[in-house]
């Protein structure tokens, strides 16, 4: 026989456990994000104009940006670091929402990075917003928000 009050107990904890699993993600993000020696990678975002390729849906020609990327910034090594650490951190914070919502059947595996290096792309502000509010990101697949890939930008 089931004892429901010890199986609502670790409902209670288990939610908890996430809970403060997600909340050390957001920290991790929020730490990347306030870290005044990646302000380079966030001058980087805001010349790739991220939204403008979201909302434009012709192919992106990903060498040439590379190309016009490197050209104002150089080696681009550096910024690979911080976007892979920020991916890293939001793909784990993000995991549950997607998941525990009919959104994982309109994202897949590789879609979900699209989304959260559509996320990363939109910058820094939006990312500050989207971590105070999940509806956000759920809107975001819903209405296919988001495209492939901005991570593309750092490879060759």
């Amino acid at each position: 026989m089931i004892n429901y009050k010890n199986f609502l107990n670790e409902i209670v904890q288990t939610e908890f456990k996430l809970k403060r699993i997600r909340d050390l993600y957001r920290d991790r993000v929020l730490d990347t994000l306030n870290d005044k020696d990646n302000d380079f990678f966030w001058n980087l975002v805001e010349f790739v104009n991220w939204s403008e390729f979201i909302n434009n849906k012709d192919k992106i020609d990903f060498d040439d940006l590379r190309e016009k990327v490197e050209t104002e910034f150089g080696d681009i090594n550096e910024y690979h670091r911080v976007y892979e650490l920020l991916k890293r951190n939001l793909t784990e914070y993000f995991e549950p929402v997607v998941l525990n919502d009919e959104t994982e059947s309109q994202t897949g595996d590789d879609g979900y990075i699209d989304l959260i290096s559509s996320i990363i792309g939109k910058g820094k502000d939006f990312i500050g917003e989207i971590l105070k509010d999940d509806d956000i990101l759920i809107n975001m697949v819903k209405n296919k928000g988001y495209r492939e890939n901005f991570g593309y930008i750092f490879n060759k």
